[in-house]
């Protein structure tokens, strides 16, 4: 496998990935979300954000 390139879904910031394969998660280096590889082919790789519920401390 080589290396892989994507755009972040929320800021559009390009990314070089290594080799990743589908279900595996990336932290954007811009908008620090947290992505999972929806598809990862043709040097290429698609990217969706990762749900996250967040804590209620309640405050």
């Amino acid at each position: 496998m080589s290396a892989l390139t994507a755009l972040c879904p929320e800021c559009e910031t390009e990314m070089s990935l290594p080799p990743l394969t589908e279900g595996e998660t990336v932290g954007c280096p811009e908008c620090l979300l947290t992505l999972r590889v929806t598809r990862a082919a043709d040097g290429r790789a698609e990217l969706e954000m990762v749900e996250t519920e967040l804590r209620d401390w309640g405050q």
